[in-house]
């Protein structure tokens, strides 16, 4: 992603459907309270299927920001699987540090 840096943007870090809403009909994000600088990469797998995530693709084009579609979905991909991890390790760390079970509850 070195390549992109125009892809360098205020990010919310954790998009999901949940956190939009409809004011005189424009989205409105909320739930900024992870937002950062960085690629906007990281906002689209939580949010975008991956035909949603070539017609965003499509937009940023005629916008002037033209990525390769076979490089679009490398780097999309590549944060799809980032973020797999990244929520994997909230579960993770739930699991290690909750109560034990009793042995009957097993």
């Amino acid at each position: 992603m070195k390549a992109e840096g125009t892809s360098l943007t205020l990010i919310n870090t954790d998009l999901i459907p949940g956190d939009t809403r409809s004011i005189d009909g424009r989205p409105i994000l909320i739930d900024w309270d992870q937002a950062a600088y960085g690629s906007f990469y990281v906002d689209l797998p939580n949010y975008f299927s991956v035909e949603t995530a070539l017609c965003y693709r499509d937009a940023l084009a005629e916008l002037g920001l033209d990525i390769l579609p076979a490089v679009f979905m490398d780097h999309f991909h590549e944060v799809r699987r980032y973020m797999g991890l990244r929520y994997l390790e909230v579960g993770l760390q739930a699991w290690r540090y909750s109560s034990p079970r009793k042995k009957h509850e097993q």
